[in-house]
């Protein structure tokens, strides 16, 4: 246990202390996780259910939309898949560009071409889907990479950078709440424009390499 002065009273609702006992945060990075490569059974479940969460997405938008059956070209590394996405918009006829955070920005369309729209974009992702790779949940080693990498790397840069980051929770609250109620530093950014985005992604990333294994 180490103790550490609480930037805020209240921190944690049951300790109404200006110091608050928490688990430590290590000094030196933690090595990357040994993650093993999931089967091809395992890929293709996880493609399926892909392939449903999309139909039903555009279905829930757009009753009794036509969708067309699409067979997949291939899994695509998230460092990759908002370039093949806006590629594939493009040939579907849509303004769509890749940003250089990793994600995808699209051209308004008027309201009555909304469905054709949601149609292509279910289209590409099913021809181009993220890797399941990232889309299991973590494991611990793995969870516990990313915590070190927030605390150790992460904070320290957007502080650098002028923005207020609050106290990091301990590594067993970090660990129980990342499925319900995940903690970033980059929760604590204000709204910025594109371009403030952007650079802040560019200059302090989301995420630590290789955290789904080598390359990554």
């Amino acid at each position: 246990m180490c103790l550490r002065v609480s930037k805020w009273l209240l921190s944690f609702p049951a300790l109404l202390f200006a110091a608050s006992l928490v688990g430590c945060a290590p000094q030196e990075r933690a090595p990357a996780p040994n993650v093993e490569p999931l089967s091809e059974a395992a890929r293709e479940v996880a493609y399926r259910d892909h392939v449903l969460y999309e139909r039903d997405r555009v279905e829930w938008l757009h009753p009794g939309a036509v969708i067309p059956d699409v067979e997949r070209v291939r899994f695509v590394s998230a460092t990759e898949w908002a370039l093949a996405m806006a590629e594939c918009m493009v040939g579907e006829g849509f303004q769509v560009t890749a940003r250089p955070d990793g994600g995808i920005h699209a051209e308004l369309v008027p309201p009555e071409q909304g469905e054709a729209q949601a149609i292509a974009f279910y289209v590409c992702s099913v021809r181009y889907p993220i890797d399941p790779i990232y889309l299991v949940p973590l494991a611990e080693d793995q969870m516990y990479y990313l915590y070190d990498y927030y605390v150790l790397e992460l904070v320290p840069c957007l502080e650098a950078e002028g923005h207020a980051i609050s106290e990091p929770p301990s590594w067993q609250v970090f660990r129980d709440g990342y499925l319900t109620d995940p903690w970033s530093p980059y929760s604590d950014l204000p709204p910025s424009d594109e371009d403030d985005w952007i650079a802040i992604n560019e200059k302090c990333p989301q995420q630590p390499a290789n955290l789904f294994g080598p390359g990554t």
